[in-house]
């Protein structure tokens, strides 16, 4: 039932945004004298429509917003003796319509932020979870647990105050941070000033400082056959206790299993309903196939020893010194064996030509690097994050002697293509059907889908398609079963863990939060815009209405406080884009009346006809790339 509450919630925002939108083009056309044929409220065939006047009024059933019909909003095909025609108008009379939905984007805004503290509403905690080794801000001291308090000077309410000052600022930048750290023993806690300065490797979306948020113990999401598939855990698991022990967050959880070999009992509420669940850790299995993801180069630092020798983000590492297909390990200890100045061969797979899928061919790259100590540090180093080359194509890295995956007579360097997994299990007490056809082969698209069809097939055989330098094998793998001593909550995400802020009574009060608010992330939405530019954010990072929706259900059951306060951004970011002087968006139209008024006379059809189009086609493309990309992302979570 909350979640259809939840979606009639995204529903009435979704059309609350965009109406309100069209409502400002609606009585700014009306002030300035425009003939307004037609205002409607949803989309789709009339419900129900009636005419006062000149304008024909309607309520229509899908209730995502409305539009309004301008005579003379395109002068090409329409209305071209109307003298109450949009076209027909003084500039800054066009330019005031054309605003007009902006502005009351804006206005919302306002609004929105206004009557979000007063309902109560919640944000990401201040208090940081992880600080990974190596980053800026483990190099400037800050340690888990530590609470943000301010920032430059300015109060920290929420980690994203953090996360989104950081984000769109420069690489480079320095920032004045003020942390509140615990003590022992009943202690009064610390305040703490420190310095950090922001860094953008290649392959990061924003510049970081290296902080994570906290998290709480709620499953966000699990990977098929994982240990937490295995133990009857499910995504929405509020994970109470383990054992006798309390749990606030996701790190008191692990650090608590990690203490706690053998059955465990977690405490965990379901559906509103609180149970006990039992684990034995005996009964659970990793079915190990033996392989490893080859070793790709994430990032690479600026100025570094990396960047010097040709290195590149997303290179896969085939050989160090000669070793082929080392482990992460294996290529820490070579880089840190080496001495400050001596060479190290490395030796990278590296796409050219394009994506392998649209013609790309992979080439081996011979380089050599000299690692040096680096800031802060005594060990040599390259200034490279690794990671595991988890995306297409499907490559095997190191692979164990002695496993099922040398067994099957997989090598490194193979490339699996396709993969036909076994038969299903028959039901209890019922013999396999001899007629049954066997599975189809599934391309491997990526590591992720390759390791669930493994993962599924337990220690039953899995058929391989292998592509060996110019040959094609097939290759059966049969995992093995390794039981566990303990539970762990590797292949399993939580959620941020979230706050409550003081509410405020005082309307005044309020107004005066919300002010400031908007202007914040009207300031947050142009300089993300002004990085996307600059080529700071990449891609990867926008987001459209796939991932407004997905986020708004998940903000729902914060409260409607924070859901109001989520589409007070979304209604500021929805004013900046429509402003951008781009066709279709009206910042498009105003600009369009600009020229004519520098210029001293309309643009012509034929250069409006074409400007428009090609901006439209634009515009479409992003539109399927980001959608494509939002859903991607809900496919990789799921």
């Amino acid at each position: 039932m909350s979640d259809v509450l939840y979606v009639l919630e995204i529903v009435v925002a979704f059309g609350l945004v965009i109406f309100i939108h069209e409502l400002g083009h609606f009585l700014a056309a009306k002030w300035c004298g425009v003939h307004v044929r037609k205002f409607a409220i949803g989309f789709g065939p009339p419900l129900l429509k009636w005419q006062p006047g000149e304008t024909e009024y309607s309520l229509r059933p899908i209730p995502l917003g409305g539009f309004v019909d301008l005579a003379g909003e395109h002068p090409d095909v329409d209305e071209e003796d109307n003298p109450r025609a949009l076209w027909r108008r003084p500039a800054w009379q066009r330019a005031t319509v054309f605003s007009a939905g902006v502005v009351m984007n804006a206005v919302l805004a306002l609004l929105l932020f206004t009557v979000a503290p007063m309902v109560g509403m919640q944000v990401p905690s201040p208090v940081i979870g992880k600080v990974p080794e190596g980053t800026p801000a483990a190099e400037a001291g800050i340690q888990p647990g530590d609470r943000l308090v301010r920032i430059n000077g300015e109060p920290v309410q929420s980690f994203n105050d953090v996360q989104f000052e950081v984000a769109l600022g420069d690489p480079g930048t320095a920032y004045s941070l003020v942390v509140e750290r615990p003590a022992e023993g009943g202690a009064a806690a610390r305040r703490i000033p420190v310095t950090v300065t922001s860094r953008k490797r290649e392959g990061d979306i924003v510049p970081l400082i290296g902080i994570q948020a906290q998290e709480e113990p709620v499953i966000a999401g699990i990977m098929p056959r994982s240990l937490v598939d295995q133990a009857g855990l499910q995504g929405g698991d509020h994970i109470l206790a383990v054992g006798n022990s309390p749990v606030e967050t996701g790190g008191e959880l692990r650090d608590a299993l990690e203490t706690t070999p053998g059955p465990v009992t977690l405490k965990i509420e379901r559906d509103g309903q609180t149970q006990n669940l039992r684990v034995d850790p005996s009964d659970l299995h990793v079915y190990e196939h033996g392989m490893d993801l080859p070793v790709l180069i994430r990032a690479v630092d600026e100025e570094s020893p990396a960047e010097e020798a040709g290195i590149r983000a997303d290179d896969r590492v085939v050989a160090v010194d000669g070793q082929r297909w080392p482990t992460s390990q294996a290529l820490i200890d070579a880089i840190e064996s080496t001495e400050a100045g001596q060479p190290i061969r490395l030796t990278l797979w590296r796409e050219t030509g394009g994506f392998l899928w649209w013609g790309g061919t992979p080439t081996e790259v011979e380089v050599t690097a000299r690692p040096r100590i680096m800031k802060d540090k005594d060990r040599p180093m390259l200034g490279i994050r690794l990671g595991l080359a988890a995306d297409a194509p499907v490559q095997v890295g190191h692979v164990d002697p002695d496993s099922p995956a040398a067994s099957a007579g997989l090598r490194p360097g193979d490339v699996i293509l396709a993969l036909r997994p076994p038969p299903p299990p028959p039901e209890k007490d019922e013999a396999p059907a001899e007629t049954a056809e066997p599975p189809r082969w599934r391309d491997a698209e990526d590591w992720q889908t390759a390791l669930a069809v493994i993962q599924q097939a337990e220690d039953r055989p899995v058929h391989l398609r292998v592509k060996r330098g110019e040959k094609t094998l097939t290759a059966i793998l049969t995992p093995k079963a390794v039981p566990q001593d303990r539970l762990t909550f590797d292949g399993a995400g939580f959620r941020p863990r979230y706050v409550p802020l003081p509410r405020i009574a005082n309307p005044l009060t309020a107004a005066k939060r919300s002010i400031r608010q908007t202007r914040v992330w009207f300031k947050r939405a142009y300089g993300n815009l002004a990085q996307i530019l600059l080529g700071n954010i990449g891609p990867k990072a926008l987001g459209g209405p796939v991932a407004i929706v997905h986020i708004s259900h998940s903000l729902a059951s914060r409260g409607v406080g924070t859901f109001i306060h989520f589409w007070g951004m979304i209604s500021v970011f929805l004013a900046v884009v429509n402003f951008l002087p781009v066709p279709p968006f009206d910042g498009g139209h105003v600009l369009f009346v600009l020229i004519e008024k520098i210029k001293g006379g309309p643009v012509s059809m034929k250069v409006r006809g074409a400007v428009w189009g090609a901006s439209w086609i634009a515009v479409l493309t992003l539109f399927v790339f980001i959608t494509w990309q939002d859903i991607s992302r809900l496919i990789e979570a799921w």
